[in-house]
């Protein structure tokens, strides 16, 4: 037995002016809803992103230890996600500085330093990941038997340097922060640039080799871990 054809048919109210206005208010609670889809993705894309964002800050100390004046020179991630470090590029007294080794014998020239065996450590930063809250300390010197009275000479070493790093977060999102501008606000960047005098932030060499510790009177002058 065949049964009729039955079609379906959208419900007309009988007045065209009414279906069109209920149409038009489907359609536009469709557009409405998907804007808010969209813009909500953008914004816990925003908010991930802001939970993941780095911060990679200079910070240089002079300071009196147990054993005599020390000075560092470091870097601090006060961001709230890791830090990647790309590049950095370091000035002193307005020239640039190959190695951290240089620094130190800024540091030790500056001090005259002639006293015992000095007391040195460093860690690689350049091309390492640095969690967040945690502070790197490149260079970390100490200088026996130096007074703390002596620590004005050390004042210019710390003044008189200019540090650039470029750092990238875990979405691949690049900053340049530079001690000399306001506030140290890192810049958004494309891509971390070249530098012109990378710095080398290698200091096993030195550690190691302790005849080879740089300074004004080298045979007075070793390199040996706290």
């Amino acid at each position: 037995m065949d049964l009729p054809e039955s079609h379906a048919h959208p419900h007309h109210t009988g007045h065209r002016w009414v279906d069109y206005i209920i149409a038009g208010s489907a359609l536009l609670v469709s557009v409405i809803s998907l804007w808010l889809a969209i813009g909500h993705g953008h914004t816990m894309e925003k908010l991930v992103a802001a939970n993941s964002w780095p911060n990679i800050e200079n910070v240089n100390a002079i300071e009196p230890r147990a054993a005599g004046m020390a000075f560092s020179l470091g870097f601090r991630n006060s961001g709230v996600g890791p830090a990647f470090v790309e590049t950095i590029e370091v000035w002193q007294g307005g020239r640039p500085v190959a190695s951290v080794r240089d620094v130190l014998r800024s540091v030790v020239d500056a001090a005259g330093y002639r006293g015992k065996p000095l007391i040195l450590a460093g860690s690689n930063i350049v091309g390492s990941v640095v969690p967040s809250r945690d502070t790197v300390r490149v260079l970390d010197v100490t200088l026996p038997g130096l007074a703390k009275s002596s620590a004005a000479t050390l004042l210019p070493i710390n003044a008189g340097l200019r540090v650039r790093v470029c750092f990238c977060s875990v979405f691949e999102e690049c900053y340049v922060a530079d001690s000399a501008a306001a506030r140290q606000r890192p810049r958004r960047v494309d891509a971390c640039p070249v530098p012109a005098q990378p710095f080398d932030d290698d200091l096993s060499e030195a550690i190691a080799a302790k005849p080879e510790a740089p300074g004004p009177a080298r045979d007075d002058i070793a390199a040996a871990r706290p």
